[in-house]
């Protein structure tokens, strides 16, 4: 009797190792992907072409910097010197000559005609013929500050705007305007950037920007279109 149990324990312990050996191991729980940012420094062999047809005017003969760390490229470069064709105006100088990758210097095109010059008009009575956009293109961490991030000037990516010369020659700085329509027009001018660019870094947003507005295309959150304007 006692062999009879012991055999059937036995049996019994056999079939249950057996079905665990046939049973499929616990498969491990999935971490999705987190999704690509999309980047703006693809080759696009079109954005000349766009250039040119918004008017832009480009200095072909300018010498792009070399960076002075890998980190610093600029995708398609563009020396922008002129923005032609708005209504009523012939040509909207830019100062310094820029040096811009090809996205941001589309965007930026089409900020002038669509918002600043025509904010201007509306305002002032007068078209932009000149604006101070700073260079471009540096190859330096963000406000120059030692182990931050590099900025996004160092991928051509921002301008800084710090004045704006008027049809008649008058100057205007955006860190200090002399009348409230000027003040009226910066600040239409800042608040409608944020439809074109990523980053806008106002007038005395920050202890960096108190006389410039910042603009920038550098990619942000997880879908690089996150804004973030002040």
């Amino acid at each position: 009797m006692g062999a009879k149990i012991t055999m059937s324990f036995r049996r019994a312990a056999t079939v249950i190792v057996a079905a665990m050996s046939c049973s499929p191991a616990p498969r491990a729980e999935e971490v999705p992907t987190p999704p690509e940012k999309p980047a703006i420094h693809g080759s696009d062999p079109d954005c000349r072409e766009r250039l040119s047809a918004l008017g832009v005017v480009l200095n072909e003969r300018a010498r792009i910097p070399p960076p002075s760390q890998p980190a610093c490229a600029v995708s398609e470069p563009v020396a922008i010197t002129a923005i032609m064709g708005l209504p009523g105006n012939p040509r909207v100088v830019l100062a310094g000559t820029p040096v811009l990758a090809c996205a941001m210097a589309e965007r930026f095109a089409q900020f002038v005609l669509d918002v600043a010059d025509p904010a201007s008009r509306q305002v002032l009575g007068a078209g932009i013929t000149s604006i101070d956009a700073g260079p471009g293109y540096v190859c330096r961490s963000r406000n120059n500050q030692p182990g931050a991030k590099l900025s996004s000037h160092a991928q051509g990516l921002a301008v800084d705007l710090m004045s704006v010369t008027m049809e008649g020659g008058k100057t205007i700085s955006l860190a200090a305007p002399a009348q409230s329509e000027q003040r009226d027009v910066i600040a239409h001018i800042t608040a409608r950037a944020c439809a074109h660019f990523n980053t806008v870094l106002g007038i005395g947003s920050d202890a960096f920007h108190g006389n410039n507005i910042h603009i920038d295309l550098e990619p942000r959150g997880r879908d690089g279109n996150t804004k973030f304007c002040r």
